[in-house]
């Protein structure tokens, strides 16, 4: 059964997470998998997402805090981008992305 599956990170540069990001990424397309990434705007991860059509790459704008206020405009943020893609499943590759996409 091919899933739509949500490969989010938050992260601006690149390192570890970012990589394990890409490699769940490869490796779910490979298994047939509709893959969605979501990143936020002007990660360097993107160069390395060129590959991926064009719809399934959701760049997003969102803070990344514990801050009531602004997590909540976050959450809000996230949720609109998951009620467009309704994935099956979502990957998250930091903490804080976690704690926001769990209440979205």
């Amino acid at each position: 059964m091919m899933m739509r599956i949500v490969n989010c990170i938050s992260g601006k540069d690149f390192g570890g997470p970012k990589q394990a990001f890409l490699d769940y990424g490869a490796m779910l397309e490979a298994m047939g998998h509709e893959v969605h990434y979501i990143v936020r705007t002007q990660a360097r991860c993107l160069n390395y997402l060129t590959h991926v059509p064009a719809e399934r790459i959701h760049t997003v704008s969102y803070y990344r805090t514990t801050c009531p206020i602004l997590k909540s405009r976050s959450i809000q943020t996230l949720s609109q981008c998951l009620l467009e893609i309704r994935p099956h499943i979502i990957f998250s590759h930091k903490q804080i992305d976690l704690a926001l996409l769990k209440p979205a």
